[in-house]
């Protein structure tokens, strides 16, 4: 009986020996505390179109993104164009597409933008007056925007006209 108890204890004590780390792995271990959220932002776009260095005109947009967001705007319309020998009509996408993702840090706001914009406009110089000439327009800018001031994020000239776009944008913390 005696050697029964003894091998009994040894059980115990190496089964105790050997649960002992694991249970003050667990006591040491604190969950973490969740994380503290940055926050939400108001992003101001103005989309200046400038003709013979005067602003003729001006579109603007808003987005609320948060920390690590992602923000899309699209407005179009679908334009139809006359395809081969003009009897068939194709519909033809112009617009705006605007995409925007936030990385918030401290006072700046890091933005990854891409703008994109079409539009048709008259033969101004393909040579060929029954055709208009579509535009395409893209800028993608990674840039930091200050919060509270406005700041000029992309200047995209437009190659067949006397004209360009300034995207200006401006961050303020809603939340």
């Amino acid at each position: 009986m005696r050697t029964m108890a003894k091998s009994f204890s040894w059980i115990i004590l190496v089964g105790g020996l050997w649960l002992l780390p694991g249970l003050a792995g667990a006591q040491e271990e604190t969950p973490e505390p969740p994380a503290k959220p940055v926050g939400v932002y108001r992003l101001d776009f103005a989309l200046h179109e400038i003709q013979n260095g005067e602003r003729v005109n001006t579109r603007n947009y808003v987005m609320r993104l948060a920390h690590e967001g992602v923000g899309q705007i699209r407005t179009s319309s679908k334009v139809p164009v006359a395809v081969g020998s003009g009897e068939q009509l194709d519909f033809v996408d112009v617009g705006l597409d605007l995409d925007c993702t936030l990385q918030a840090r401290g006072e700046l706001l890091w933005l990854r933008i891409v703008l994109e914009l079409s539009d048709f406009r008259d033969s101004e110089k393909t040579g060929i007056e029954s055709y208009p000439v579509r535009r395409n327009l893209r800028s993608r800018v990674d840039t930091a925007v200050p919060l509270g001031k406005a700041i000029v994020a992309s200047v995209v000239d437009d190659a067949v006209a006397s004209r360009w776009y300034e995207l200006e944008v401006k961050a303020t913390k809603v939340e």
